[in-house]
């Protein structure tokens, strides 16, 4: 799935449920936590990169997969609107590179990811107790590049804050008014900088989420 067909996928999953909304009373608050996986999509391509910055010419690879957790709280105004924001971690990847100037070394680290987010979130009730809903917002976060070598050449750890748009879709089902279960994907784009690595990330996870 390319990035304009997951952006238009997002956006009509919004727009369907703007569309559906109709007046109600405010549902209020609720929060909770998710846990799951993390895909990236910057390749050892950008650690390359991130190592040519430092003026090392390297071929590098980097594991695809980590661990992703986010702790997250929002507020209902409809049953069909909401805002959400909260801290994500999108993992950490580790990656290994050969050096091949200066001079000849090993080079290996991690890439990681995290930070807070927010974001709108339009959510359309499909079923008794399950529900569609997809998101829209921004990540703020710290990408870091920790590395080290066996001593021919010298690697700094590198840091970035920034910004990056991010798109999401899930299902909700209600276990009971106020517990509800949560499958949900997100992807947070152009995370990082020269620097570090830059690329998109995507993240699968299932929480729970409990209303106040």
């Amino acid at each position: 799935m390319n990035r304009k067909t997951i952006i238009a996928t997002a956006l009509g999953l919004g727009a369907a449920c703007a569309t559906s909304a109709q007046a109600a009373s405010p549902a209020g608050w609720y929060g909770g936590a998710s846990l799951g996986r993390s895909v990236e999509q910057l390749g050892g391509g950008a650690i390359d990169g991130a190592l040519a910055n430092q003026g090392l010419a390297a071929s590098s690879s980097l594991d695809h997969h980590g661990t992703s957790y986010s702790l997250f709280a929002g507020y209902q105004l409809t049953p069909h609107f909401a805002v959400e924001g909260g801290y994500v971690n999108l993992g950490r990847f580790d990656f290994s590179s050969t050096v091949s100037a200066p001079a000849a070394d090993s080079v290996s680290g991690r890439y990681e990811a995290k930070g807070v987010d927010a974001a709108a979130v339009g959510i359309l009730p499909f079923a008794d107790k399950w529900s569609a809903f997809g998101k829209a917002g921004l990540l703020y976060a710290k990408t870091s590049l920790e590395a080290g070598s066996t001593g021919a050449v010298a690697v700094s750890e590198t840091h970035h804050w920034g910004t990056s748009p991010l798109l999401g879709a899930g299902v909700g089902y209600d276990l009971t008014r106020n517990v509800a279960l949560r499958a949900e994907w997100d992807r947070y784009f152009s995370v990082g900088d020269s620097s570090t690595g830059k690329g998109d990330i995507d993240q699968y996870t299932v929480g729970v989420a409990y209303r106040f």
